[in-house]
């Protein structure tokens, strides 16, 4: 079954599975104190990548639906004997250290480089993980384009065929979350 509509694109049965199998994954990393944070990050970044690769855009919902992992993270880190103060400044931190640039350069750009969706995303990315870990995230996410862009730029250069494309980061920023989330 697949949710379709003009905002939102989901195919459950693959949401649905590999909801189970990443958190499966955090379960066995991170432990069963995470799981409730991985259960619903997984779910959230499935959609947005699917929802981005299809339609071409993140929906503000699900963006503003990563407070909950990145709340229940928070607690989580917190039940662990982290830091409050700590941990509370590294997300207020988080949500500006990559985001803003990447305004910056939407603004000095006319939005011809990056989305409003990736922006927030970003941001809200910073809040679940932390100002350090967010620039990992980005890193990992921008990095992993950077394959897909030298393939198109090959095949455009050979069939002069291609135009230009909009590159959908919603997928790679998604993947860079994870493995952020997972391993750090």
């Amino acid at each position: 079954m697949k949710i379709n509509t003009d905002k939102y694109y989901i195919n459950v049965a693959w949401t649905a599975a590999g909801v189970v199998i990443l958190s499966a994954a955090a379960f066995m990393v991170k432990g069963a104190r995470f799981l409730p944070s991985a259960v619903t990050l997984s779910a959230l970044l499935l959609c947005i990548a699917q929802t981005d690769m299809v339609k071409g855009f993140i929906p503000n919902r699900y963006v503003l639906l990563m407070i909950v992992p990145a709340l229940l993270n928070f607690a989580a880190r917190a039940a662990g004997g982290e830091d409050v103060k700590t941990l509370m400044f590294s997300r207020m931190v988080g949500f500006f250290i990559c985001s803003v640039p990447l305004l910056a350069a939407a603004v000095l750009t006319r939005g011809a480089g990056v989305g409003g969706g990736d922006i927030k995303l970003v941001a809200f990315a910073g809040l679940l993980l932390g100002a350090s870990r967010v620039v990992y995230a980005f890193l990992i996410g921008t990095l992993a384009v950077i394959p897909v862009i030298l393939f198109h730029a090959v095949r455009r250069a050979t069939k002069h065929t291609e135009k230009r494309r909009q590159y959908r980061m919603g997928p790679f920023l998604a993947a860079g979350i994870w493995v952020v989330f997972l391993l750090f």
